[in-house]
């Protein structure tokens, strides 16, 4: 499997965690927009530490800490702006 497949299904499986909370509250579309600029902004983000060979090396560069008195880290931010997501409403 070559490196942006595998980083690919990694990812895909991350984003599904991700927006499974708003499936309830927001609009496939807004779904669909959220998923497509996570992709991009995550893609942009983990590829630089992804190791094909070694999935696990480098990992601690691409954990992502959540809070909801805090802004999300700065993919999942600018993917929110540009999905026209609000942060505070998705982390309730």
């Amino acid at each position: 499997m070559n490196a942006s497949i595998s980083l690919n299904v990694a990812l895909s499986q991350a984003i599904l965690a991700l927006t499974q909370p708003l499936l309830a509250s927001c609009e496939p579309m807004t779904i669909l927009r959220l998923t497509q600029a996570l992709q991009t902004t995550l893609t942009a983000s983990f590829t630089p530490s992804w190791d094909p060979s070694n999935p696990s090396r480098g990992s601690g560069r691409r954990c992502l800490s959540f809070s909801p008195s805090t802004l999300p880290p700065r993919p999942v931010h600018m993917a929110c702006v540009a999905a026209n997501v609000e942060w505070a409403e998705w982390c309730r």
